[in-house]
């Protein structure tokens, strides 16, 4: 082979190697570097195709032509265009690539550098088809190497900054909130830190920051004059909460509900309840423990803190029947409607009306235990019901927008769980026009993937007129729930297309639901067609 075609051979696979390190560094980054979460992302239909497993196949196959039959223009033909591919979605800012923080520098450069060792090596020996077909299984074993030397410097800066944190909260001494559950967490924390924060100066951990790492940062960068600290608390398995516990050390405990999210990691139901239930234990003897009673599961956690010998409180929404049940404190809905609702709040023998901005059951649900919060650290009526007209409902929670098109914008694209989904339909039905659904489909269900996506199948066939799905992995578990409605559903997974499809559906009359985490491409034809809006 000549020299100027072994350069263009091993320029071709640098390139198109540099595209796939990017695209697997970032999937690592997504899955927060975790195993068992990547394990499920590789199992997944869906994962296969963001990771482009067919296409590695391909190139494997074609390395190992030229290898024993010595053809290298298939290898040649492919390489260029997927560098093609490369220019194009660089060009349209479409390049799939991680948020450049050290660890992601430390397995991007770990990459790079067995790229480019593997090219080196191949130039000086000759051999370049073994060497290159070795190279492209390397590609798929050096962010895990990375992943491996980086995590002694991981251990360390966690160390150190959970060492400071601890030394903050000894010198600020705030009352500690925490907050976990399956759903609802963000929502709740930031209800409970906005009526807190009518009385005391309030602090609460930033979005999605609920891992030890997350909460320590925001820990040990607490203000002097802090009194009240709401920590939102996640997991993937039985432990973490604990560890974050035991760093922020909570004088109360919200539980906001349980469900089979995450199930696929934490292996079984009973293993989440425990897994969050970790929370409670971490109280104090005098610490209080608040329960969602609309919840079978929170309601036998409550069960066990009895047990165990803590405080507890149950907050409720009553059913629409209105039936008393025996709770702390009961929200009853008077009244509600697209643009918020009416309330009357049952407290021992006090009842208080209010106007909330809250257009769903839901979130109700947390304001009920936000308000319980704030009355057992003493916030008067007159304190809670201005905290509770002026909530921040701009998250990603259900966030209705009013479209040029005369159409409306439900937005619940933050997350999505089994029990947000539904309410989110039930937000939906409200709207008297076609009804568009755009979906994602729930992840890390496990064993109870089909069962869910059944019951939300059957759930989108009486409301939805049509479901746009973009991840394939849901596809047979909604088609069983939706039966005679099936033509209603349609699979997009092409992020081309799917832009297209809500570029088309928000210039129309309807109401649309995004539930769940929408392609980039989504997300900027949605910002697109909102600032027209503002002009």
């Amino acid at each position: 082979m000549g020299k100027e075609l072994t350069i263009i051979i091993f320029f071709l696979w640098s390139l198109q190697a540099l595209r796939q390190a990017l695209n697997w560094v970032y999937w690592w980054q997504v899955k927060e570097y975790r195993f068992d979460r990547f394990r499920l992302l590789l199992e997944s239909k869906e994962g296969k195709k963001n990771l482009e497993i067919n296409l590695i196949i391909t190139k494997f196959t074609c390395l190992l032509l030229a290898l024993f039959l010595g053809i290298y223009y298939p290898a040649l033909l492919l390489f260029t265009w997927l560098n093609l591919k490369l220019i194009r979605e660089v060009f349209l800012r479409q390049l799939r690539k991680p948020i450049f923080t050290l660890r992601a520098i430390e397995l991007f450069l770990t990459t790079l550098f067995g790229m480019f060792l593997i090219v080196f090596l191949s130039y000086q020996s000759g051999i370049i088809a073994s060497n290159l077909a070795f190279g492209e299984i390397l590609l798929l074993g050096l962010p895990v190497v990375g992943i491996l030397w980086s995590r002694p410097l991981v251990e360390r800066s966690k160390t150190k900054v959970i060492n400071k944190a601890m030394y903050r909260l000894s010198i600020v001494k705030p009352i500690v909130i925490g907050v976990t559950g399956s759903y609802g967490k963000t929502t709740t924390k930031d209800f409970i830190a906005s009526l807190l924060s009518q009385k005391y100066q309030v602090e609460k951990t930033p979005t999605s920051q609920n891992t030890p790492v997350g909460v320590a940062r925001k820990t040990a960068n607490l203000s002097r004059d802090t009194k009240i600290f709401v920590v939102e608390m996640g997991a993937y398995k039985k432990g973490e909460i604990k560890t974050v516990a035991d760093i922020v050390k909570p004088q109360i405990g919200v539980i906001t509900g349980i469900e089979p999210q995450h199930l696929a990691l934490f292996g079984s139901l009973q293993n989440i309840k425990e897994a969050k239930y970790e929370l409670i234990q971490a109280l104090p003897k005098n610490g209080q423990a608040i329960f969602n009673g609309n919840n079978t599961d929170c309601l036998e956690m409550l069960e066990w803190a009895r047990r165990d010998g803590r405080e507890v409180f149950v907050c409720q929404v009553l059913d629409r029947d209105n039936q008393k049940r025996k709770a702390d404190l009961r929200l009853k809905i008077e009244k509600i409607s697209l643009t918020g609702s009416t309330i009357t709040v049952h407290y021992g023998r006090i009842k208080k009306t209010m106007e909330t901005l809250i257009p769903s059951p839901h979130l109700l649900q947390n304001l009920g235990a936000a308000i319980l919060v704030a009355k057992k650290l003493g916030v008067n009526w007159q304190q809670i019901e201005k905290g509770v007209k002026t909530l921040d409902l701009s998250g990603r929670a259900m966030r209705t927008q009013n479209l040029p098109s005369k159409g409306i914008l439900v937005d619940d694209s933050y997350n999505s769980t089994p029990h947000a989904f539904v309410a989110a339909l039930d937000h939906l039905k409200m709207f008297k026009k076609r009804r568009i659904v755009f979906m994602t489909g729930i992840i890390e269900l496990g064993k109870t993937t089909y069962q869910v996506h059944e019951e939300i199948g059957k759930k989108l066939g009486q409301i939805a007129d049509e479901i746009i799905l973009t991840n394939s992995d849901a596809k047979e578990g909604i088609l069983a729930g939706l039966g005679d409605n099936s033509k209603k559903l349609v699979v997009v997974t092409n992020p081309n297309r799917l832009a297209e499809k809500i570029k088309y559906y928000l210039r129309l009359d309807c109401a649309i639901l995004l539930e769940g985490r929408m392609p980039a491409s989504v997300n900027k034809a949605v910002q697109k067609e909102t600032e027209r809006e503002k002009q």
